[in-house]
């Protein structure tokens, strides 16, 4: 079921999303109710086997069919997604504070809105192979080769939050460096600019390379921190950069640690 219709590197790029009439109506009432404002939310619904041995697959033997079938149930998934504006609180936090309310939220529109919850049936990989699907078309599979527990079907329910603005940050950041990459300041210092995590994953920021054993006067950290914002604000359709919070890092490669020095080059290589 599609809830919002865009994409979250669309909606950061252009600051538009499209929503159905039920994710509109989800979110406002979010906002409504909970004080929670929510930028998209994606749901995914699928049924799977689970079998409470999973030695059973290794079973040699003609009683494996019913072996494999008694010892198994079906789960119904329903999975929300969604991305919320709060660059403070972490998704655990969230999740504890909202989550069981905006399930129960969602799940009270989907009715009144003439929606009915489809699972569509999603196949383990050793259900694939035990059933020789692996490789085969929809159409070309044996179905009745598919087993179907007689246990009642359970139902399992659950919640991805993540910070929109922390998100768009990301983005922002990544946007900007490439750009960034060809300014007159930049390159007179001899410098490149990276985007990268920063105080341990909980942000992101840009980072000012240095040549080893090369300097920057606090006059060019200032002007290349005002021409940072400047390209930053132009990619940021949400407000999500704040002046007061951005803090640049300007350092020699060496004096990165190992672990940095890795995800800023992998990081720059998707450019």
């Amino acid at each position: 079921m599609i809830l919002t219709k865009s994409e979250i590197p669309h909606i950061i790029s252009t600051g538009k999303a499209e929503h159905s009439p039920v994710a509109q109506q989800f979110i406002a009432e979010a906002k409504k109710q909970y004080g929670v404002d929510i930028v998209a939310c994606y749901l995914n619904t699928f049924q799977m086997m689970n079998v409470e041995d999973e030695s059973v697959w290794q079973y040699i033997g003609f009683k494996k069919h019913e072996m494999i079938k008694k010892a198994s149930q079906f789960t119904n998934y329903f999975q929300l997604t969604l991305y919320y504006r709060d660059f403070e609180s972490s998704s655990d936090d969230f999740k504890e504070r909202y989550g069981d309310d905006l399930l129960r939220l969602l799940k009270s529109i989907l009715p009144e809105n003439g929606c009915s919850v489809e699972y569509r049936r999603v196949f383990s990989n050793e259900e694939l192979h035990y059933y020789g699907f692996f490789g085969k078309k929809p159409d070309k599979r044996d179905n009745s080769k598919i087993i179907y527990p007689d246990t009642p079907v359970l139902c399992e329910d659950s919640i991805h939050a993540e910070s929109f603005d922390k998100l768009a940050l990301w983005h922002i950041t990544s946007y900007a460096a490439p750009v960034l990459n060809r300014s007159i300041i930049v390159k007179s210092i001899g410098a490149k600019v990276y985007a990268g995590w920063y105080d341990e994953g909980a942000t992101s920021t840009l980072y000012v390379v240095l040549p080893e054993n090369g300097s920057v006067g606090e006059f060019t950290k200032k002007m290349l921190k005002r021409e940072m914002l400047l390209r930053l604000h132009s990619f940021d359709k949400f407000g999500a950069i704040k002046d007061s919070d951005f803090k640049p890092v300007f350092a020699m490669w060496s004096e990165l640690s190992e672990n940095l020095r890795f995800s800023l080059s992998r990081e720059s290589n998707s450019f």
